[in-house]
């Protein structure tokens, strides 16, 4: 009789066929994280990577390794940083696990990026390591309404992703974060590297990100939100 959905592109991709009286939108949410101190998140990645300097820039992606990610493009667009600039010490982590390792694990080879993009599986809790980064990525083709990224805009961290399902419900370009255009990895690159580049612009957005989370995607509002749904109706 009725249908949530959990992001607006879906919201208005449904009502070209289903009676608008029968739709909600309602967004996920979240509850407090435990986020660890910078420092012992590092300390954590850094026993799987090999080490962490003062000056050395996280990357870090929490995603399945599948198609749907894009994990592609962030190859080719960290290729594209290494070339253009040279002095930034990066390295990027790609939490997760999926059919996609071995063929991205052979391009991280042959770009020749062995010693800058680490798949480093799945990791449990992996949120609460998020303040270990100096950027969070997600360039996916295809999305939802991702809590990976909720959880990283609530952890503050600069972000940019791709224009795609509900990611513009989480960030709003240049004012919470970047979006760039799916599978368009010389945008993803200019992207990061103006975040990379200018640390106060990126400690802005990562506020404004943080703000916005917790403003609009919180776990008490979610339940309010559906439990009404269901006792209006019954």
């Amino acid at each position: 009789d009725r249908i949530i959905l959990i992001d607006t592109a879906d919201y208005r991709l449904a009502r070209r066929f289903i009676p608008e009286e029968k739709l909600t939108l309602i967004f996920h949410g979240i509850d407090p994280i435990p986020f660890l101190p910078r420092s012992d998140a590092r300390a954590f990645f850094s026993e799987r990577i090999g080490p962490i300097t003062a000056d050395t820039l996280l990357l870090g992606a929490n995603a399945e390794l599948t198609k749907n990610k894009g994990l592609d493009y962030l190859i080719d667009a960290i290729g594209q940083i290494k070339l253009k600039a040279k002095d930034l010490r990066l390295k990027t982590i790609v939490m997760g696990e999926g059919e996609e390792r071995q063929h991205l694990q052979e391009k991280i080879h042959q770009c020749g990026l062995g010693d800058t993009i680490f798949l480093i599986g799945f990791v449990p809790d992996a949120r609460k390591y998020l303040r270990a980064l100096d950027l969070f990525v997600l360039p996916s083709i295809k999305e939802g309404l991702p809590y990976a990224l909720i959880e990283a805009a609530a952890a503050g961290l600069p972000i940019v992703a791709s224009r795609v399902g509900g990611i513009p419900d989480i960030i709003q370009n240049e004012k919470s974060g970047l979006i760039v255009p799916p599978r368009d990895p010389t945008a993803l690159a200019e992207a990061m590297q103006k975040l990379l580049t200018d640390r106060m612009h990126a400690t802005r957005l990562g506020s404004m990100a943080r703000d916005a989370a917790f403003r609009s995607f919180r776990i008490d509002a979610m339940i309010a939100n559906t439990l009404s749904l269901y006792g209006a109706h019954f």
